[in-house]
């Protein structure tokens, strides 16, 4: 609220109509965000708003608890979500709790329906549409590892960035990304930046 309040300062000290509409439209969504327990209700928000980090974290961290649900979750996995939370941590990418609550919600979306965590995908099941966001040159498994390599002293990046690896690499495709981009360079160095912390070397 504190972000999303200076950027409201920021915006309302202008006269101009336009500002005060974006003004209270940032205001409403950040409301329905909070009220919301659905995931249709955060897309708007995070596609509106691309540029205000305060409510792209709102955003995300509500989207942690809501994803645990399968039902979200498949909703969630056939809509632009993934691409929304990659476009997120691109834009912020030196903020480190969005990154936290980013690599979170990639955690969630990356689990397979009607499964347990760490079930592998079989051959016969297509990966959800969704899910494409992960690949490519600026998708968001090479933004994971951008991510360690930018945060490589915060433990808790490092942990969430392998749990996230570990469901991404459920996928074939994935898993292939993951090796061809230097994936288990970026865990092995998480390993020996953070010998001590247990929730990294478990994650890793």
């Amino acid at each position: 609220r504190d972000l999303i309040r200076d950027w409201s300062s920021d915006v309302c000290s202008s006269d101009l109509p336009e500002a005060r509409a974006a003004h209270r439209g940032m205001v409403a969504a950040l409301m329905a965000v909070e009220r919301s327990d659905t995931v249709q209700v955060v897309l708007k928000p995070m596609t509106v708003f691309p540029d205000v980090v305060g409510l792209q974290l709102a955003c995300l961290r509500s989207l942690v608890p809501m994803l645990e649900h399968q039902g979200n979750r498949k909703t969630a996995q056939a809509s632009c979500l993934t691409s929304l939370v990659v476009r997120a941590m691109l834009e912020f990418s030196i903020d480190v709790e969005l990154q936290l609550a980013a690599l979170h919600t990639l955690v969630l979306l990356a689990r397979p329906i009607g499964g347990s965590e760490g079930m592998v995908f079989s051959r016969g099941m297509a990966s959800p549409p969704g899910l494409e966001a992960l690949l490519g040159e600026r998708g968001g498994i090479a933004t994971v590892l951008e991510t360690m390599t930018r945060h490589l002293a915060v433990a808790e990046v490092q942990a969430m960035s392998c749990w996230a690896l570990v469901n991404v690499m459920l996928n074939p495709a994935q898993k292939a990304l993951v090796g061809a981009r230097g994936g288990l360079a970026a865990v092995l160095a998480a390993m020996r930046a953070h010998p001590d912390e247990l929730e990294v070397q478990y994650r890793a």
